[in-house]
């Protein structure tokens, strides 16, 4: 195994955008990555589990030189998942038996084989050193294994294409999650005034929310370990409280392409099986960044605040909303708790001698609990899920859920 460098042509390029955008050390961190990772196709017949200072590890045998892979906790789910094993009999063995585990390991491994890529990460940072020379001078870290056809989609690529796109229409980063498994990114566009929005359309009713300022952008999700496909959505802020929403699913583009050959994969060959997908990613990140669809998203957010979620004679307390709420889209009770504040605080903010609880009012409470509730160390998943169910909140017939979680 031979460890390759990323060159792209488009890198200097992106350099000069992650400088405009405050990208920069996001991007200087996903090229380091990008440059000590490798793929390699695998007979499961050539790979030894063993047990190393009670850690299990791989042995891949290649070229008469035996390779000592440690195994993060990702790929053990994935391990499990191709071998068949409940996860919850698989962790018990990993904690309390791991020779018993790798025993099972290889007898599935010998007796029903399969061809897998196996993504592989050499030690980068001074911790993961120290961890694989501790695990007897382990060669690389396998942060998945997936199929032989997965399509990489890798980030330093993607970033490659998509930040000289996000520097030319003035976007900056807003926040970014880099774990084990995931990237998300939030850029974030110039503020833009939701009653001019609201004038330039001739927009029936009354702004309730006058001074509203929103910014638009996009959010980037992508997964280089096969926990989540590659997604491009529209991304809204509003700037008085700094809840930004997640728009609607535009783009995605899943993680298979062809079969591949064992061994190492080149870079070559990523790279002509990504391009088509990026050349169509970039022309979404236009199209989702576009004048009209910032135009389209205010619209939207002006007319949830002349929606009112009630009819004024039927119209519960706001703590049976937020029961209702609840109930509908699965809230935990930590989360039920912040949205209750978050929309009594919200209400306040209306004009008008009698709150009307409105469809912005309970999209916001909903986006505040994720801001408030998820911050950039908790999980970026169902931050980005509560984001999303704000923007349905705007645009789905979402009262006629409400009404029905009431008789539940």
């Amino acid at each position: 195994m031979t460890s390759t460098t990323v060159f792209d042509p488009e890198t200097m390029d992106a350099v000069d955008a992650a400088e405009m955008t405050g990208a920069s050390d996001l991007l200087q961190t996903i090229h380091t990555m990008a440059e000590a990772a490798m793929d390699v196709v695998a007979d499961t017949r050539i790979l030894r589990p063993t047990v190393y200072d009670n850690e299990v590890r791989l042995i891949a045998t290649t070229n008469g030189q035996d390779l000592p892979l440690l195994i993060q906790p990702a790929a053990h789910r994935q391990l499990a998942e191709k071998t068949g094993i409940p996860w919850s009999y698989y962790e018990r063995m990993l904690l309390a038996n791991p020779q018993l585990l790798a025993t099972n390991l290889d007898q599935w491994f010998q007796q029903e084989p399969g061809r897998h890529m196996l993504r592989l990460l050499r030690p980068i940072t001074d911790a993961q050193h120290r961890q694989a020379e501790a695990s007897g001078h382990a060669y690389a870290f396998v942060r998945a294994v997936v199929s032989s056809r997965y399509r990489t989609l890798d980030n330093a690529a993607m970033l490659n294409v998509l930040l000289p796109e996000a520097a030319a229409r003035n976007l900056r980063l807003d926040d970014s999650s880099l774990t084990d498994t995931r990237l998300s990114l939030r850029f974030v566009g110039p503020e833009r005034s939701l009653d001019e929005i609201a004038a330039s359309h001739a927009l029936q009713g009354t702004v309730l929310r006058r001074g509203e300022v929103m910014s638009h952008g996009v959010y980037i999700r992508n997964s280089e370990t096969g926990h989540a496909s590659y997604a491009i959505e529209p991304f809204a802020r509003i700037l008085a409280c700094l809840n930004g929403m997640i728009v609607a699913q535009s783009f995605r583009a899943i993680h298979v392409g062809r079969d591949k050959d064992d061994g190492e994969v080149s870079l070559q060959t990523q790279r002509l099986e990504d391009a088509a997908v990026f050349a169509r990613s970039r022309d979404r990140f236009r199209e989702v960044t576009d004048e009209s669809r910032l135009l389209s998203t205010g619209v939207a957010i002006v007319n949830g605040m002349n929606t009112p979620l009630f009819e004024s004679t039927e119209a519960p307390s706001v703590f049976e909303i937020v029961e209702r709420v609840g109930m509908s889209m699965r809230l935990n009770g930590a989360e039920q708790k912040v949205l209750q504040s978050e929309l009594l605080n919200d209400l306040l903010l209306n004009e008008g001698a009698t709150p009307v609880v409105t469809r912005f009012n309970v999209s916001q409470a909903l986006t505040a609990t994720a801001r408030v509730g998820y911050d950039a160390d908790g999980d970026d998943d169902r931050r980005t899920e509560l984001q999303r169910l704000g923007w349905q909140v705007l645009t789905d017939p979402i009262d006629q859920l409400l009404k029905a979680g009431a008789a539940k």
